[in-house]
């Protein structure tokens, strides 16, 4: 929502935002009743966070991105942590990923991993009691994801309870690959990337910046005709929808925060510039396409904090 927005439900007040480029979500369950429930938004124009999110773009307030309802089971994955890498010179693959769940209760996850030819890769479960679970496997033969080859894993988390009953199902697209400083050449998987890569503003001339998926995935289709491997998304995370697509069709992406210019010149933005790098990386860390993240500070200062918190 540009640029903040506060949220009621039944007329009682459940929380406010204003990182206007990520995500917001929000428990409703305390404010619940039987029968009809009426959620309102307030959304703000201007904010605290408008001149750090003051970007080179047409100014449109409002809400641009989907709105949705969910509820979660009893027990549920609260985050996810997927590490993807090639090992052995590229030909095999290291996966291992990090689950924080929302209690301690026993439960038992079910982990399936197919290749892009539908073959059945991984397929175990594993017992877990404690808020926290590491699941780790290794893919020999691994299909690595590129630019020129987005090879994608389809994974598939089916989450029990102590009962043995089906709780929740969480599909994911996780894609093998490696970016490194190779001195001053990036690499992915060890090869040297010869970037073609455009800036990119979520704008759409008759949608403004609520742009369908259909329009993003057309975007992309002239990125790739036109033989564009890379996007920088000037100068603020864009949607999962984007994103996704990026990962599905082999484009590199360079994502930025609001306002990351403004980390080493005041003091005073500092903590509001670091959560919302952290919101970014959060939300986005798993995607296969996105190489490098837009944070910049300055060299002279004692950065030690944002490095580690980020």
């Amino acid at each position: 929502v540009d640029s903040a927005m506060a949220l009621w439900l039944n007329g009682k007040f459940v929380g406010y935002s204003e990182d206007s480029c990520t995500p917001s979500e929000f428990d409703l369950t305390p404010y619940l009743v039987e029968g009809e429930n009426k959620l309102a938004v307030q959304v703000y124009r201007f904010s605290s966070a408008s001149w750090l999110e003051d970007q080179d773009f047409w100014r449109f307030s409002g809400i641009y991105r989907d709105v949705y309802l969910y509820t979660k089971p009893q027990v549920h994955v609260d985050d996810l942590f997927i590490h993807a890498t090639p090992c052995n010179d590229y030909k095999d693959g290291k996966l291992s990923i990090d689950f924080k769940w929302n209690n301690e209760n026993a439960k038992k996850l079910a982990v399936k991993l197919v290749d892009n030819e539908e073959n059945v890769v991984i397929d175990t479960v594993q017992e877990i009691t404690g808020a926290t679970s590491v699941f780790t496997a290794d893919v020999e033969n691994v299909k690595l994801w590129s630019a020129e080859y987005p090879n994608l894993y389809k994974a598939t988390f089916t989450v029990k309870d102590e009962n043995d009953n089906v709780v929740e199902i969480i599909p994911q697209n996780i894609g093998f690959r490696e970016f490194k400083m190779d001195g001053n050449i990036m690499k992915i998987n060890g090869k040297r990337i010869v970037f073609k890569g455009v800036n990119r503003h979520e704008f759409d001339c008759y949608y403004g910046r609520a742009i369908p998926e259909s329009k993003i995935a057309h975007d992309l289709e002239i990125m790739k005709l036109h033989n564009i491997n890379a996007v920088r998304t000037s100068h603020y995370p864009q949607s999962h929808a984007f994103i996704n697509e990026c990962d599905r069709r082999g484009i590199l992406v360079f994502t930025e925060i609001p306002g990351w210019q403004y980390v080493s010149s005041s003091q005073h933005w500092r903590d509001i510039c670091i959560n919302n790098v952290e919101e970014m990386i959060t939300q986005y860390r798993n995607h296969p396409s996105i190489f490098m993240w837009g944070v910049r500070v300055n060299e002279s200062q004692d950065d030690d904090e944002l490095y580690t918190r980020t």
